[in-house]
């Protein structure tokens, strides 16, 4: 008897500030991933360089994108509760 295992899903999430000199890298090495069951999300701290015009450019790859002031690093994961309960996600 065969046994039927389920794919899970994973949610990649980028937590980000100021980070344009890094960020494209950043993305690009998470949308060419080759496991297909991948939500991606960002979540920036209201940046004020060029972060937000990378972000665009790769939108339409992007599920859930959050910019709003925060208060730091652990506050922005935090917010990682945007993933839905039965995903696996990874910082």
């Amino acid at each position: 008897m065969h046994s039927v295992h389920p794919t899970p899903k994973f949610s990649i999430i980028t937590v980000t500030y100021n980070a344009e000199k890094v960020l494209e890298d950043t993305i690009q090495s998470v949308i060419s991933q080759t496991y297909h069951h991948v939500e991606y999300i960002i979540v920036d701290g209201a940046s004020k360089d060029g972060t937000l015009s990378i972000i665009d450019r790769y939108r339409p790859r992007i599920h859930i994108v959050v910019s709003e002031p925060d208060k730091g690093l652990y506050d922005a994961m935090n917010k990682e509760s945007l993933s839905p309960a039965e995903t696996i996600s990874a910082f």
